[in-house]
């Protein structure tokens, strides 16, 4: 028979710290931002590597339909840590149930090419926030 005495390769004889960045990119995007930052960057050095300085993952920060309810204090803290993984080059970024003040200025203050925001059942904005962002992000 075909291929007879051959053996399939063992998940655990793969190198997974081989695989190229392109191919972890897909993996992350398929996983989600939260995953990523929570615990692909400790499974091994190359996959940290891509996790925090392949700035393509960070363009677009979806902290929406994240399934963490009730846990607004460690989304903020991902997101914050996303938005600094962006190095700046930010265009679109939406969140879902925690944005606030604190988040939109710690936002403002980071990127300085923001196309899209969207903030989804958010309701601790001020209106003095929300006066400083649109003085910041308005065309010039």
């Amino acid at each position: 028979m075909e291929g007879e005495g051959r053996e399939a390769p063992s998940a655990s004889g793969r190198n997974w710290a081989e695989m190229q960045s392109d191919v972890l990119m897909m993996i992350f995007f398929k996983i989600g931002l939260i995953e990523v930052l929570r615990a692909a960057g400790s499974v091994c050095r190359s996959w940290r590597k891509v996790a925090k300085d392949e700035p393509e993952l960070w363009r677009r920060i979806n902290m929406t339909k994240h399934g963490y309810v009730g846990n607004a204090r460690l989304l903020k803290d991902l997101t914050r840590l996303a938005i600094d993984r962006s190095g700046g080059l930010l265009e679109e970024f939406s969140v879902q149930g925690f944005g606030d003040d604190d988040l939109l200025r710690y936002l403002c203050d980071r990127t300085s090419v923001l196309k899209k925001l969207c903030f989804i059942s958010c309701y601790n904005f001020s209106a003095e926030a929300i006066a400083e962002t649109a003085k910041k992000t308005a065309p010039t």
